[in-house]
Parts: structure tokens; C-alpha cells; sequence
């Protein structure tokens, strides 16, 4: 008997451990996203980036905070004038996601949008590499999980920046914007830290449609 209550103890002590552990995780995460939501500038962007890399070096496994970190170093590099600054953010990016342990639709999107900040620092030479990996994360994300507006977001802004005569422009892109604002209506993240982004900028891509 005696044993069977110090089992039960060890084990009841090891849940509470791991849900404190877990706790501590969910409500970092969430000051991080509360001070990305204000980020203007690279600086910005930076000082949230550094946030996500701790806590991820304090809760290995996690995917989010690889993604939310890469997330940053992409609209970095998307915001940086300097071509040699926007490639060392890229491939930051890049080697986060490289660490990821976790294949979702999330990641898969998240790939693509770095491979989209790739082709933004020199779009006639990468298209060919990048591009590919663009269209296959996609690929893989609509696979996984069709109703994740941030697939036809991306779609949508990768088409609106392609010369009409390859495909693209405004005619072709402002259908997938349309359509990324139509799943952004119905999704539903699966915790109040899973990613969200992307709605309001699909909004403004719509405008430019207009």
C-alpha cells in the first residue's frame, strides 16, 4: 500500500510539473504575440524574434516559437532596403525552420513565406529555385489542411507580383484573396496561440484589387 502511494505521488507530481511547464510556455508565447502585434520595424520585429529563440531554447519540441521566429526575420527582410541585410535574415529564417522537428499546414506555410522573402531580394535569379519551393509547401499545406486561408493569401500576393504576361497580376491574383478572406471568416485557430495572421493583410491586398 505504502508503495502503491508513493507511485502515486511521483506520478501525480510529475502531471502538475508538466502542466506548470506547459503553462509557463502558453503564457510566454502570449506576451511574445501581444508585442509582435505592435511591431512597425525591423528593430521591432527584431527584439520579438529574439523573445521567440529563448523560449524556444526553453521548450524543446515546440514548434511555434521556431515559426513565429522565422515568421519575424521574413517580414524583416520584406522591410530591409539593403540586399545583403534581407538574405541574412532569409536564411535566419531559413535555419529555424531547418530545426523544426514538426511537419503541419502551419510550417509548410511558413516555408513558403520565407521562400517568398527569398525571391524578394533577387526574384530573377531565384525564381526558379525558390519558386518551386514556394509552390510545393503550399502544395503540401493544402494537402494537409485546405480551410487555412493563409495558403490563398500567400497564392494571392505571389500571383499579384508576377507580370501579367507569366500568369500573374491583379485579374488572377484578387480570386485567391477573395477566397483567403472567405476561409479567414470561418477559421478557427486551434489555441489562442496557434497562428492567425495574414487576414489583415489579405484585406489590403483586396483594396489594391479594387
Amino acid at each position: 500500500m505504502k508503495k502503491t502511494l508513493v507511485t502515486l505521488f511521483i506520478l501525480m507530481a510529475g502531471i502538475v510539473s508538466t502542466f506548470a511547464a506547459d503553462e509557463k510556455f502558453v503564457k510566454a508565447v502570449e506576451a511574445a504575440l501581444t508585442q509582435m502585434k505592435t511591431a512597425k520595424s525591423v528593430e521591432d520585429f527584431q527584439a520579438v524574434a529574439n523573445k521567440f529563440e529563448m523560449i524556444g531554447k526553453n521548450s524543446a519540441g515546440e514548434w511555434m516559437p521556431n515559426y513565429y521566429a522565422a515568421y519575424c526575420y521574413a517580414n524583416m527582410s520584406f522591410m530591409e532596403n539593403d540586399s545583403q541585410k534581407k538574405d541574412q535574415y532569409v536564411t535566419k529564417a531559413e535555419s529555424l525552420l531547418s530545426e523544426l522537428k514538426t511537419d503541419n499546414d502551419e510550417t509548410y506555410v511558413m516555408k513558403a513565406y520565407v521562400a517568398m522573402a527569398n525571391l524578394s531580394v533577387d526574384g530573377q535569379n531565384r525564381w526558379q529555385t525558390q519558386g518551386k519551393i514556394f509552390e510545393e509547401n503550399l502544395q503540401k499545406a493544402e494537402k494537409v489542411n485546405s480551410e487555412n486561408p493563409r495558403i490563398y493569401y500567400l497564392k494571392g500576393t505571389n500571383l499579384f507580383y508576377t507580370p501579367e504576361p507569366f500568369g500573374g497580376g491583379a485579374k488572377n491574383a484578387c480570386p485567391l484573396f477573395q477566397k483567403a478572406k472567405t476561409k479567414y471568416e470561418s477559421f478557427k485557430p486551434a489555441s489562442n496561440i496557434a497562428p492567425v495572421w495574414g487576414k489583415e493583410y489579405n484585406e489590403e491586398m483586396l483594396k489594391k484589387c479594387q
